[in-house]
């Protein structure tokens, strides 16, 4: 009998889990995965990117589409599910837009805020795991670590939503005990994406262009992690967690360029295109160009090996390309 079962009432019940923001291209993969451990699987999605994946498929998730930042409807829906895990995904999930401080404030920090207060004035007992990310730490110029004296002022809108995030959420759970584990992880790549550098390749390619502009001038250097290993590893980390705070670093040890990217991208595609670079190394405002994680503290934690960034990529262009 799996071990995603638990005990009620001495009958064996299946895990209950609810996904804030399960029609967004990590939400979609963990649903898949929760599934397939055959979690009882609840969507809440607000779907302002209009997603229909969900509607496509043989055996459709459960899915309430509503605006997650209502507490009200929120609340109802976790009473009425009574979830053992939440995992709160919820957000503007495309970085280059958040200069538009709106995008973020309210599909970002309100959703949050919106989730805080209802465990705040509930009783329930739920595992939470919030999505957070390197955007938080800021340009810092060096390995991006948890147990840093200080982080720096987030460089856009999305970084310090998801700051604001995760301190409303450590606040709440340490309130009411509640076992949280805030992921903060980079780049993610793997089937069905809906957005970031690979998402913008595929798109653009499809139409046949003979000419990509390509954002900076593709010295950026960042991690990249297969949405399956970051999924296996959150899951890990969730079912041992029973701690208020946890917080944990995911990702590859190493980085690729741009150009990399570009160059693989190149290599796999089957007709000729010119790729345009820009004279800046800055992608959008607001961007990064190069940041690494420092990993030590999750390898203690027992945590999972990932594959490398290029094996990361390089898989997901080949799983995406064979969805096209």
């Amino acid at each position: 009998m799996s071990e995603d079962l638990v005990q009620e009432a001495g009958v064996m019940t299946k895990e209950k889990s609810l996904i804030l923001g399960g029609l967004g291209f990590i939400g979609h993969n963990l649903a898949i995965k929760l599934r397939k451990a055959d979690h009882e699987i609840l969507i809440a999605d607000s779907n302002i990117q209009n997603q229909t994946w969900n509607s496509k498929i043989e055996n459709p998730f459960n899915c309430l589409n509503f605006d997650l930042a209502n507490s009200d409807l929120l609340q109802k829906t976790i009473s009425d599910f009574q979830p053992n895990n939440i995992f709160h995904f919820a957000a503007n999930s495309d970085i280059s837009k958040s200069d538009a401080i709106a995008n973020d404030f309210w599909n970002t920090l309100v959703t949050t805020l919106s989730l805080a207060e209802v465990l705040r004035v509930t009783n329930l007992e739920a595992k939470v795991v919030f999505a957070s990310s390197s955007a938080i730490y800021g340009d810092k110029g060096e390995p991006l670590r948890i147990s840093s004296p200080k982080i720096n002022v987030p460089a856009n809108a999305y970084g310090w939503s998801k700051r604001a995030s995760e301190l409303a959420l450590q606040n709440v759970c340490n309130e009411k005990d509640i076992p949280l584990v805030v992921c903060r992880f980079p780049n993610v790549v793997g089937p069905h994406l809906t957005h970031g550098l690979l998402f913008d390749l595929l798109k653009k390619n499809e139409k046949s262009p003979k000419t990509i502009q390509i954002l900076g001038d593709g010295t950026q250097k960042k991690p990249f992690i297969h949405v399956d290993d970051l999924l296996e590893i959150l899951l890990k980390v969730n079912g041992e967690n029973d701690e208020p705070d946890r917080i944990i670093n995911i990702s590859p040890f190493d980085q690729i360029t741009v150009s990399e990217i570009v160059e693989i991208f190149a290599s796999v595609i089957t007709n000729e295109v010119d790729f345009l670079y820009e004279q800046k190394r800055e992608g959008w405002k607001g961007d990064v160009p190069e940041y690494l994680f420092d990993v030590s503290e999750a390898q203690q934690m027992g945590t999972l090996a990932v594959q490398s960034s290029r094996v990361a990529v390089e898989r997901s262009l080949r799983e995406n390309m064979a969805l096209l």
